[in-house]
């Protein structure tokens, strides 16, 4: 993970920018603070992330999209569409608004459902 906006900024990436970055190239044509929105939103993503793959504080491991999906074997737009008809449990969220996904024990809990 970036640690910092100034790091996120001077990041290279090798490439025919004459030199420069590819991302300090997109953002000398950008608004700083539209930079600085894009960079708090990958670390929102990546904090995310770290959340999904590995247990919380809790012991609560979460299932994201793409698990739920190969699970399931539905699609994405399947699976939301199964949580507004009441067919699925809603996945956490947090009080910011971040998806978390799904709890593992309320998922198996789904499951032992559907099978009985």
């Amino acid at each position: 993970m970036i640690k910092t906006f100034d790091d996120f900024l001077s990041e290279t990436i090798p490439d025919g920018f004459g030199g420069m970055s590819e991302r300090r190239y997109v953002w000398s044509h950008l608004h700083i603070e539209q930079a600085r929105k894009v960079w708090l939103a990958a670390q929102r993503a990546a904090k995310v992330d770290s959340l999904q793959t590995g247990p919380t504080c809790g012991g609560t491991r979460f299932i994201g999209y793409e698990e739920m999906e190969k699970k399931l074997n539905k699609s994405r737009t399947t699976i939301w569409r199964m949580v507004r008809k009441g067919e699925l449990p809603k996945p956490k969220v947090t009080q910011g608004g971040l998806f978390l996904g799904w709890p593992e024990e309320t998922y198996s809990e789904w499951i032992e459902l559907q099978n009985n």
